[in-house]
């Protein structure tokens, strides 16, 4: 059974374990049953390489370039998608960013299984440089919402969550500052420290088929305010269950979630 937005910290971190039993789902036994389809990533990435960089690339394992539906290049001229024997390469160029600057990116793919992010990082005409360690990866299971500090340096990270029946937007839902992003669920009404090489986990209720979003900010330390985020990360799966497999919700957990997290936006 799913439990209702559970989370908690492993492989060593300090643990915690919370609910958020107030919304009052009820779930049906055995009611992951389904798929996810596509998956829609943003990032922002921040340019901490000390240097100058023109390009980022973004390496997929086992995606075929036919399966990357959608690119975003925000203020980057170009993007590229080329096969490559690990999977494809998302290559976006032709603007320099110098030391500290930022850009908003991201891709839609609709993969047949599981998806590595084998690697993402700044370059200068190919020349690698360096790049943000935290990345989206297409979970085995639509409610896996965890998230994995894959880099050497300890950081802090602050989560929001978003479940609706309709898909998201590449371009416009996810990003911060949008309606999506402000009327999202905070999980942590405070930073928390995510250890090199720890996993802040997070299971979503299954409420049947739609959009199942994580969206963090990682940050250098406890006060995630501007200047000291790091990077932005929006991770979106679309589930569809099998015929006939139905996530239950009480009353009160419709009504809380029908506020927040189950609402129908209208498109500009």
């Amino acid at each position: 059974m799913s439990l209702p937005g559970r989370f908690m910290m492993t492989n060593g971190s300090r643990g915690y374990r919370g609910a958020l039993a107030s919304l009052g789902i009820i779930v049906a036994a055995g009611a992951q049953a389904g798929h996810i389809t596509t998956m829609d990533c943003n990032i922002d990435a921040y340019n901490l390489t000390g240097q100058t960089a023109n390009d980022f690339d973004i390496q997929l394992g086992g995606v075929a370039k036919s399966e990357v539906l959608k690119t975003f290049h925000n203020i980057f001229p170009n993007v590229e998608v080329t096969e490559q024997p690990y999977g494809s390469l998302i290559h976006y160029y032709g603007r320099e960013f110098a030391p500290g600057d930022s850009v908003h990116i991201g891709y839609e793919i609709f993969p047949a299984g599981p998806i590595g992010t084998i690697d993402q990082y700044w370059s200068y005409d190919g020349a690698k440089l360096g790049g943000p360690a935290f990345r989206c990866n297409k979970p085995t299971i639509f409610s896996d919402g965890s998230v994995t500090n894959t880099g050497s340096t300890d950081v802090w990270i602050q989560r929001r969550f978003a479940v609706e029946p309709d898909a998201v937007d590449l371009q416009n839902d996810l990003n911060t500052g949008t309606s999506f992003w402000n009327n999202a669920t905070l999980i942590d009404q405070s930073p928390i420290a995510l250890l090199a090489g720890a996993t802040a986990d997070y299971a979503f209720a299954n409420v049947g088929a739609g959009s199942y979003t994580m969206m963090y900010e990682v940050c250098s330390d406890a006060q995630c305010s501007a200047g000291h985020v790091s990077e932005t990360v929006f991770s979106s799966v679309y589930y569809t269950p099998e015929p006939g497999v139905l996530g239950l919700v009480g009353s009160a957990g419709l009504a809380a979630l029908g506020a927040s997290a189950l609402r129908r936006r209208r498109r500009a």
